[in-house]
């Protein structure tokens, strides 16, 4: 008989832990990071996501995530340290409708896997709180109890110049409001990469101690980059379009004195872009006119 009450109470608190995960964001309430996003969860040899609880039923949803600029419209590319607004949708797929929502977000550079944070403690939506995890050392953006709504808003600060290209990591669920996880549905992980605004982050090398020539300019064929250093250095050159894309990147390690570096731009469509010279503390773009 005490064998069975004991069972009893275990079995309640185990359902009462549960239902307190699926009421509050993974970070909030399990102190775990479940997007899907390199470093966080694993399930095995798997990222812990949603989908490993919350996936049970005949609910089926999809997720679809936008940052948003000050005008409310999809971007891309980010601007550093300008406000954004990161959008998470939630929408049914097939089957049941779900009467609720939930989700967590992450953003890392693409660099290191390292997290960018950046977002608000007040500039959301109800519906979402700021959990960070000290598992991973990560902030997420989730949701505060099961949402009526089916979107969640957060505003997110881009970060300082030179950070770099980013990724956004989201996953989200729909639930039948059981108190449990069985019978909900749950969203594959989405992620969104938004690359730097180069044009905004213009600075000079010579304030590092690095000098540069480039030549010729417009270029057919091979774009010549005279270089001279005052100290060792690692430079990372890029030639992007003026969407983001980056055609071209090689690390120059700087030795003190001249160096020559040829760039074979022979391949490369007509048109205009930005050649990026990015050392550790100043990045330098330069318009390129290929012909």
């Amino acid at each position: 008989m005490k064998i069975r009450t004991l069972y009893t109470i275990f079995s309640l608190a185990l359902f009462a832990s549960i239902s307190l995960s699926n009421t509050g964001g993974r970070a909030g309430a399990a102190n775990r990071g479940n997007t899907g996003a390199p470093g966080d969860e694993m399930a095995g040899n798997n990222p812990r996501t949603c989908q490993s609880c919350h996936a049970t039923g005949d609910i089926q949803v999809l997720l679809s995530l936008e940052i948003l600029d000050s005008d409310n419209h999809p971007i891309t590319v980010y601007s550093p340290n300008e406000i954004y607004t990161a959008k998470v949708r939630i929408d049914s797929a097939a089957g049941p409708a779900a009467l609720g929502y939930g989700f967590q977000m992450v953003s890392l550079f693409d660099a290191d896997n390292t997290d960018v944070d950046g977002w608000a403690i007040s500039g959301h939506s109800d519906n979402v709180q700021i959990e960070g995890s000290t598992t991973n050392n990560r902030v997420y953006a989730e949701h505060k109890g099961v949402s009526d709504s089916n979107e969640f808003l957060v505003q997110w600060q881009a970060p300082e110049a030179g950070s770099g290209d980013l990724t956004f990591y989201a996953v989200g669920n729909g639930v039948n409001r059981n108190g449990a996880t069985s019978g909900d549905g749950a969203t594959l992980p989405v992620k969104l990469t938004l690359t730097e605004n180069i044009v905004s982050s213009i600075a000079d090398l010579n304030t590092v101690g690095i000098g540069l020539q480039v030549a010729p300019n417009p270029v057919t064929d091979y774009l010549t980059l005279t270089i001279e250093s005052q100290k060792e250095e690692v430079l990372t050159t890029k030639i992007i379009s003026v969407t983001g894309q980056v055609f071209h990147q090689q690390t120059i390690q700087l030795s003190a004195g001249k160096q020559i570096i040829p760039i074979d731009l022979s391949q490369l469509p007509t048109g205009i872009y930005f050649l990026q010279n990015n050392s550790k503390k100043v990045i330098n773009t330069q318009k390129i006119i290929k012909l």
